[in-house]
């Protein structure tokens, strides 16, 4: 059974339900009940309900018992209960074998079924000898004292091999007032101001369009609770959610601020199948845990060229995640690219491949491109009372530039980039000037009014100072 395999006498079970699946296989007399298994004598049920299918199976000569609340009862009561799952029992193994299959009970005897309904597909029975009804499966020990009155199921007038009026499609008390589903959904068969009826629609039912299909529910089992747990083996903070269906039928989920982790957000709750909008409208007929369906946050990867052109392009990275492989490289006129580095830290080098393989994504990075300079910058520093001209050549003899400083008084700066190679200056002055090369400078050679320099691949630059004055005295490099 659902909620208990086996009753022998004198039970009490009162606002149980079962939602899963029931199955009972064996070679000896088998029960099986979405409640009870095998009901026993003297128990009364009230206020239960079965949503799942329950079959019984004998693989004997033995015969199966199948019912939506209990498989067989014995002087029993069963009292405001319902049905909606499938219901079958199968004995197939030889001619003797019989099968009992009810939407409520497979067999009863010296039992009373009062104010209960079971709907959807029709009981199904399997044997040489087959018992089977919308509420009851049998109706031969109806003369041994068994009742059923004011029940319903919606199987049809003549379903069943039953020929009593215990599985008409309106059992006792109800055949004049409800003729098919539509009616039983209505409040008008129940509520016409008398008790002709039975059915307690002030404390025990009620019905609501949006629950149980409209079919009646049982106020007692229908309070529903939602629990909301950060994850499933995280239940520290769980925050739950009542509901009640009688009077609310559907709920707004909680929203995607309920729980936090770092580096994570989510948009949707997950039962472990089926998914739901954080703040979407849901119904739900049965406690349900939800959780967070937790989505890694993305981040900006941003790549500063620092005036290169056609690098990396920026794009997203994902939290807990490496860099990716390999990146484009800049190019920038004058430079060679070493890398993209964040402070003094390479994370790719002048290749474009990652080289920081450790980092671990947390948040935001911004990576910016490192150069290294092809050219020097040659700077000269003059102090003259003569215009000096310098006609700068390269190792080719192919003239680069020309600078000139006039006649004046104080420090002048002339200043030009230089790529990596031999370079010749020819100086000339206004007035006729000697030219000294001062002994402390290296990397500059001087041959009459020929100045040579060797400009290496480096960033250090060379500053040349040249003072002097015209009219027979040095000028001194």
């Amino acid at each position: 059974g659902g909620i208990v395999g086996n009753v022998t006498s004198n039970a009490i079970i009162s606002n149980c339900y079962n939602t899963g699946s029931v199955s009972a296989t064996g070679s000896s007399l088998v029960y099986a009940g979405g409640i009870v298994g095998n009901g026993g004598s003297l128990t009364k049920f009230s206020n239960c309900y079965n949503k799942g299918s329950v079959t019984a199976t004998s693989t004997s000569s033995s015969s199966a018992y199948a019912g939506g609340i209990a498989g067989d009862t014995y002087d029993s009561t069963i009292n405001n209960c319902y049905n909606t799952g499938d219901v079958s029992a199968i004995s197939t193994s030889s001619s003797s074998s019989i099968a009992y299959a009810g939407g409520i009970v497979g067999r009863i005897t010296r039992s009373t079924i009062r104010n209960c309904f079971s709907i959807g597909t029709a009981p199904s029975a399997t044997a040489n000898t087959t018992y089977v009804g919308g509420i009851v499966g049998n109706g031969s020990n109806v003369g041994y004292g068994s009742t059923v009155s004011y029940s319903y199921h919606n199987y049809g007038e003549d379903y069943g091999n039953d020929t009593t009026k215990y599985t008409t499609i309106c059992d006792q008390g109800l055949e004049d007032k409800v003729k098919d589903l539509d009616e039983f959904k209505k409040i008008t068969w129940y509520d016409d101001g008398t008790d002709t009826y039975d059915w307690n629609f002030t404390s025990i039912w009620a019905i609501n369009t949006s629950v149980n299909n409209g079919y009646p529910i049982l106020r007692d089992l229908s309070n529903v609770t939602i629990t909301y747990q950060t994850d499933k083996d995280d239940n520290s903070q769980n925050q739950t959610q009542p509901i009640n269906l009688v009077v609310d039928s559907n709920v707004t989920l909680k929203g995607n601020t309920t729980f936090s982790k770092l580096g994570y957000s989510y948009t949707q709750w997950t039962d472990g199948t089926n998914y739901y909008n954080c703040g979407s409208t849901q119904l739900f007929e049965q406690n349900i845990i939800l959780y967070p369906v937790w989505q890694a946050n993305t981040y900006d990867l941003t790549f500063e060229q620092d005036g290169g052109t056609n690098g990396a392009p920026n794009t997203t990275i994902t939290h807990g995640s490496t860099l990716i492989d390999s990146v484009a490289i800049p190019t920038k006129t004058g430079y060679t690219f070493l890398g993209y580095y964040l402070d003094n830290i390479q994370f790719y080098n002048a290749s474009g491949e990652l080289v920081n393989t450790s980092y671990i994504v947390t948040g935001a990075l911004s990576l910016t491109a490192k150069w290294s300079r092809n050219y020097t910058i040659v700077t000269f520093k003059i102090t003259t009372n003569v215009g000096v001209i310098f006609n700068v050549y390269d190792e080719s003899g192919n003239f680069v530039q020309q600078m000139f400083v006039d006649k004046k008084s104080g420090e002048q700066t002339l200043t030009t980039n230089l790529m990596s190679q031999s370079y010749t200056v020819l100086i000339s002055t206004v007035y006729t000037a000697n030219i000294a090369l001062d002994s402390l400078s290296s990397g500059v050679t001087l041959s009459g009014r020929v100045l040579n320099l060797i400009v290496g691949n480096s960033n250090n630059d060379i500053i040349m100072y040249i003072t002097g004055f015209g009219g027979g005295n040095s000028i001194v490099v």
